[in-house]
């Protein structure tokens, strides 16, 4: 090359056809690789052979002589040439496909060398279409053939060896499996189902069916012709059952005509056109305002004690807050487990706070509807802080904290409306002793309770004190039962100076749980109105005195009463009468001297009747609320 211009040698061409039917016949008969060999002489301008080396060399095959586009090509590719000649096997590098020669009516062999014009298309002779015919001889592929390059009529019945699908005769048209259209052409021995058939909505007919099992959405007909099904018929054996349902192997099943299981827990109200409820809602609220500390970064707190009441089914705290500012307010809240909660903070504008969470008002941090089957008896604070400064002293204050819950109840239910128990001929079949004739009546049973504000109003029966109701604090007797102390002094007390009333002697008590005696004098233990009689007796010329009074818990006495008896010798005389007040561990005493002095008796002991000389207090009834 080196500038010089180069050329195929007509020889070459002429040599390279008779290689190339050598080798192309060689290469048919092996296994046609798709590859051809080819052998040429390249000349320089000169006429003499080409320089000895290395070139590079693009070989295409066309269909035509001149112009057109290649069909296949591969370069450029290096190839040896020694005194001008060179040999290569095209389709080395790309396979020569038999569907490329196919196409070709007149094969032609391009070759360029370098840079330099292709040499002029050498045409490539029947032997290189040994290519074709091996793969014709070993035909073996799909579609490799196609039905356009067969004559009418080239293949026959006679001339196949296979079965053909479908046909309506023998050798007939392929087609008719897509299009299946005869009878009796395919026998149901030669039927065989792999999978379900899917009849894509269309009916299928026949005069009878006979299956291991058959399932439907819809059987249409009175199924009067059905045999073989299982009709459950009869009724339920046990009184007071109804049918439910059809258990599996057809019989009835049934149940109580009141499934209490399948009631729900609250759903009394629901039957019982909501005049039964078992649910409640339980309120404890701090029971003063506290003010709030202005511009202090510590605020002010505040908490109250919830009561047990059970379980919440619902759980809501609510807050009433004043302030000049309400978006510089702060309220933080614990639970009982000590767990912080961030009601407000800065939130919103305005003068007043007063929020519902977490049903209306949202919780900013933490979730209290984790109450929820939780009991939150105990102690809930709250803190607020005013963080603006507006006078450095009190700016508003909190006045409201409540803690309410709703609850569900398995001990108590909550009747709205009248209570009717039985008729008045009936009611009166309940006995002093509280149990109830079984023709009707109402009994009321007894209770370890304490009284608190949940169960005010409660009533209840006590062996010892007769009918009772609960206050909201304490349960007082409220059966017209007496509630008594009578007691006495077990000496005689005589002379001028005052002396103190003893209380060592008892003739009746059915007040043990109302009072006590401690050193002589009467300590109450249920707060409630009380009547107190003294009975003493005086010999001529004593003239007693006598004065009441009360302690208080901190020890403060309060005279209550006083009185003088101006005439002698009085035996069994009432010489005071009080009706009080009387708080918790509140006491009563007395004291009394004689006028005259002397060593006559200015008060005598109780005999064994209690007709003299003695204490009676009675108690008369509960505190106003």
């Amino acid at each position: 090359m080196m500038g010089s211009k180069m050329r195929f040698a007509a020889m070459a061409a002429v040599s390279a056809s008779a290689m190339v039917a050598m080798l192309a016949t060689t290469t048919a008969e092996a296994a046609a690789p798709g590859t051809m060999a080819v052998e040429g002489v390249l000349s320089s301008a000169g006429g003499g052979a080409a320089a000895d080396g290395i070139y590079d060399a693009t070989f295409a095959i066309y269909n035509v002589k001149q112009g057109g586009s290649a069909a296949w090509m591969e370069g450029p590719l290096k190839i040896g040439v020694t005194n001008g000649r060179f040999v290569h096997v095209l389709g080395t590098v790309k396979p020569i496909g038999a569907s490329v020669l196919a196409q070709l009516s007149s094969p032609w062999l391009g070759v360029k060398i370098g840079d330099e014009p292709e040499f002029p298309r050498r045409a490539l002779r029947s032997v290189a279409y040994a290519l074709l015919a091996d793969v014709a001889h070993k035909l073996a592929c799909s579609g490799c053939v196609d039905g356009k390059l067969l004559a009418n009529g080239a293949v026959g019945a006679d001339k196949v060896g296979f079965t053909y699908a479908g046909a309506k005769t023998k050798g007939g048209p392929a087609n008719a499996a897509l299009t299946l259209a005869c009878t009796g052409c395919v026998t149901v021995d030669k039927i065989k189902f792999d999978k379900d058939v899917d009849l894509g909505g269309n009916a299928l007919k026949a005069k009878a069916i006979a299956a291991a099992s058959v399932s439907a959405g819809v059987f249409q007909g009175d199924g009067s012709k059905l045999t073989g099904i299982k009709i459950p018929s009869g009724e339920c054996k046990v009184a007071g059952e109804v049918v439910k349902g059809i258990n599996p192997d057809g019989t009835l099943k049934c149940v109580k005509a009141m499934d209490a299981s399948a009631l729900p827990a609250d759903g009394i109200d629901e039957i019982s056109n909501s005049l039964i409820h078992n649910q409640f809602e339980n309120t404890d609220c701090l029971n003063k305002s506290v003010p709030i500390q202005d511009n202090n970064p510590i605020g002010v707190g505040a908490e109250l004690i919830f009561g047990d009441y059970g379980l919440a089914q619902k759980l809501d705290v609510l807050i009433d807050v004043s302030n000049s500012d309400i978006k510089t307010v702060i309220v933080k809240l614990w639970d009982p487990n000590n767990k912080e909660y961030l009601l407000w903070d800065k939130t919103g504008p305005g003068k007043t706070l007063s929020g519902v969470w977490p049903s209306k008002t949202k919780v900013l941090k933490g979730d209290l509807t984790g109450w929820v089957n939780k009991n939150p008896k105990g102690k809930w604070r709250i803190q607020v802080i005013d963080g603006k400064f507006l006078n450095n002293a009190k700016d508003g204050a909190v006045t409201k904290f409540c803690v309410k819950i709703k609850t569900l109840s398995n001990q108590k239910i909550n009747v709205q409306g009248d209570l009717i128990v039985g008729t008045d001929k009936l009611a009166r079949n309940l006995d002093v002793k509280g149990s109830v004739a079984l023709s009707g009546g109402l009994k009321l049973g007894t209770t370890s309770a304490k009284c608190a504000a949940a169960t005010k109003g409660t009533l209840r029966y006590d062996k010892t004190y007769g009918l009772e109701v609960c206050n909201g604090s304490v349960w007082h007797a409220a059966y017209p039962k007496p509630i008594i102390y009578r007691g006495y002094c077990s000496k005689h007390g005589h002379g001028a100076g005052w002396v103190k009333y003893c209380l060592n002697g008892t003739i009746l008590n059915t007040a043990q749980k109302y009072l006590k005696i401690v050193n002589n004098e009467v300590q109450f233990l249920i707060p409630g109105y009380y009547r107190m009689d003294f009975w003493t007796i005086s010999t001529t010329g004593n003239y007693p005195h006598i004065e009441m009074f009360r302690r208080n818990a901190k020890g403060s006495n309060t005279r209550l009463y006083f009185a003088h008896e101006y005439s002698g010798n009085q035996w069994d005389d009432n010489m005071g009468q009080v009706v009080h007040a009387f708080n918790t561990n509140e006491r009563y005493w007395l004291q009394i001297h004689d006028h005259g002095g002397g060593n006559n008796y200015a008060y005598h002991h109780g005999n064994a009747t209690g007709t003299y000389g003695n204490l009676t207090v009675t108690y008369l009834g509960p505190l106003k609320p």
